[in-house]
């Protein structure tokens, strides 16, 4: 069958790039392949209200399947692309069924870093999916001592989560500190606060070198030759870019498959969104491969304005929430290379934000229940403004005045 544009990936990139095609009156056939069996969904409630029963299945999807049928949008569900074809413009699917394109759009995402350990898989949990949440959500109901490996935003969430249902949590952390990779050590602190409080456990600079079986129990072995054991163990430990098919196509690919600033990768009628896609940022002035809701959606509208020969601002800000407890988090811009940061606020009020500075200018900003503060720094952050340091430090300086 003969398709203007094939989306492969049934994620918020792959929906919302199909999604704003029709937006934007595009007129051609459109088809969506997803690898799972439903519709295309959100994933962020999945370690968040999803997870503590606060949403149905059918909350989560983008749009209803009366919708993709009235806008003529045909999707493929349980299918999984295995080759693209480039020089036939052919997708082939594990099926062997076979689809031409004139333009595609790859929007596969990310997927787990898996832990290699010897014992069964029985209660050995990752979060991906919803059928993931849904296994995981199962065992709360019933008092469990649960061991999250991993202190990332995922890991912390899930902690929290489980907290709320009574559980017994430990989180095993490589590092020294709670999201060592994202936020700075005041953040991290306040965070390992707010879980300890809650009930949680910490152990950090722990490896684990295996684990092992024993009746109903799982025994885990770290690098301190101690062990911990568990009746369930959820392990969040990353993701890498899903690259396996542009690489077999040959598309030029660099931690994941490189973009120019249309979303088109080194073969011009195919696009990259979402996890997947490494893209040059004007603002910062590098390339990003981005994790976060804001990034597929931006990247889906470029994708399709570019596919149906509309001009789109290119310049965005990166910015990526997590929901722990009463604790909003949200982050923008990146802070990699930066030489000073300051923190504004009272961390005792748990409401202050954390602003980091490079040659005098705002290039990001981290905020824990601080809505001002993050609409003021995602602008500042924007304008590519230059505030000295001194006046960030005084607490009563009005950051709104920069904007003028």
């Amino acid at each position: 069958m003969q398709y203007d544009v094939i989306i492969i990936g049934g994620g918020q990139a792959g929906a919302m790039s199909a999604i704003t095609l029709r937006q934007k009156k595009f007129s051609g056939r459109i088809l969506l392949i997803s690898n799972e069996g439903y519709l295309p969904y959100q994933r962020p409630p999945l370690s968040k209200a999803f997870l503590t029963d606060l949403l149905l299945t059918e909350s989560l999807y983008i749009k209803s399947g009366a919708y993709y049928k009235r806008n003529k949008i045909d999707i493929l569900m349980n299918d999984t692309v295995e080759l693209i074809d480039r020089n036939k413009k052919n997708i082939i699917l594990e099926n062997g069924g076979k689809y031409s394109y004139q333009k595609l759009v790859l929007a596969t995402g990310s997927e787990l870093n898996i832990l290699d350990i010897t014992c069964d898989k029985k209660n050995i949990y990752y979060l991906r999916t919803i059928d993931d949440s849904i296994k995981i959500r199962s065992l709360f109901e019933q008092q469990q001592k649960i061991v999250i490996v991993g202190a990332g935003y995922i890991g912390l969430e899930i902690a929290a989560a489980a907290i709320q249902k009574n559980q017994q949590v430990i989180v095993l952390e490589a590092d020294n500190r709670v999201m060592s990779r994202s936020v700075c050590p005041e953040t991290s602190n306040f965070f390992e606060a707010i879980h300890k409080k809650e009930g949680v456990n910490f152990f950090f600079n722990t490896l684990i070198e295996d684990i092992h079986q024993h009746n109903s129990q799982k025994i885990i072995t770290v690098n301190n030759d101690e062990s911990i054991n568990a009746d369930a163990i959820i392990i969040g430990i990353g993701v890498n870019p899903k690259i396996g098919l542009a690489v077999e196509a040959g598309l030029d690919c660099q931690n994941g498959i490189l973009v120019n600033e249309f979303c088109q990768t080194s073969d011009d009628n195919i696009f990259a969104i979402g996890d997947c896609a490494n893209y040059p940022n004007s603002i910062y002035g590098q390339r990003l491969r981005l994790e976060s809701v804001q990034n597929a959606l931006e990247q889906a509208k470029i994708a399709a304005s570019t596919i149906n020969g509309l001009d789109l601002p290119h310049d965005q800000i990166p910015w990526f929430w997590s929901d722990q407890y009463n604790i909003k988090l949200r982050i923008a811009g990146v802070a990699a290379g930066y030489e000073n940061y300051v923190v504004r606020g009272n961390i005792s009020e748990e409401k202050f934000s954390v602003f980091y500075l490079k040659e005098e200018r705002l290039i990001a900003i981290e905020t824990i229940n601080d809505n001002k503060s993050f609409s003021v720094g995602k602008k500042l952050i924007k304008n590519q403004t230059s505030i000295p340091l001194d006046v960030l430090e005084d607490q009563n300086s009005d950051l709104k005045s920069f904007l003028d």
